[in-house]
């Protein structure tokens, strides 16, 4: 049967039911006036009419099946019977209600760690060739960032193409009305350029190798940039005061760069 005579049958239950009823009533009605005009009684007539016909329920259930989905209509028997039974125990619905929500919200949470951490690769170029490189302490037995000395051998070693670092850093942007707390980042030459992404307003940072007070530079993220200064596309070469000193903007980031609430709101020379 087609599918959409099944879907509309689904629609049109009572209706097809009874079409079906009067149907089989007429053809046992049928072989009825059949049987008497052989000269069966209407007694004797009925009964063979019946027995020629076949079981009524069987053959009812057999139309159902062809015409319907019937895994669905038990679905939705089970659902009512469900319903009906949560009706009747308030508590154990409250229960069953708020058990369902942690799982769900749980399983979300799951599915959404799993698909940004292995599903989908990072929005870097070449994101297999990222490390994240951390020091071990076998007597302490634990993990720690790395100190400025160990950093700087392992520069010198060239076991990397390339390597830089963040610190963590937080001021109050000010001068614009009341001060907004912001967790920043103070990054090393060659952060961005490690992750193979630029601005895309701007620049990076000056060289090391400059002149330039490279310590007065700021580069914003792409949410700093769209919440605070309304995305404007000028940005670039205005001044912010972050704790009440002077910084030029010289950057902006896209918006695929560290995007997670957690990530650093703008960016300083380290």
């Amino acid at each position: 049967m087609k599918f959409w005579t099944k879907l509309r049958a689904l629609f049109r239950k009572k209706t097809l039911e009874r079409e079906m009823a009067e149907e089989m009533q007429a053809h046992l009605d049928d072989l009825t006036e059949r049987n008497i005009a052989k000269g069966l009684s209407s007694t004797e007539a009925r009964q063979a009419a019946q027995r020629t016909f076949g079981g009524v329920e069987q053959i009812k259930e057999r139309a159902r099946d062809e015409r319907g989905w019937v895994w669905l209509e038990q679905l939705g028997q089970d659902v009512r019977y469900g319903l009906r039974q949560l009706r009747k125990s308030p508590g154990f619905t409250i229960v069953a209600v708020l058990t369902l929500s942690i799982g769900i919200g749980l399983a979300t949470s799951m599915f959404s760690i799993v698909s940004n951490v292995i599903l989908q690769p990072l929005p870097y170029p070449q994101p297999d060739r990222l490390l994240s490189v951390t020091e071990y302490s076998h007597e302490q037995n634990r993990w720690w960032w790395a100190s400025g000395g160990v950093l700087h051998e392992w520069q010198k070693a060239n076991s990397f193409e390339s390597i830089s670092a963040i610190r963590p850093f937080a001021a109050s942007l000010t001068g614009r009305g009341a001060p907004v707390r912001l967790s920043g980042g103070q990054v090393l030459p060659g952060y961005f350029e490690t992750y193979g992404i630029n601005p895309f307003l701007g620049r990076d940072f000056s060289p090391p190798d400059t002149t330039s007070d490279r310590a007065r530079e700021i580069i914003l993220s792409h949410k700093l940039w769209a919440s605070e200064f309304g995305g404007q596309t000028d940005i670039v070469g205005r001044q912010v005061q972050l704790d009440g000193e002077v910084h030029t903007i010289v950057g902006v980031m896209p918006g695929n760069f560290q995007n997670e609430a957690e990530s650093p709101a703008f960016y300083l020379s380290l």
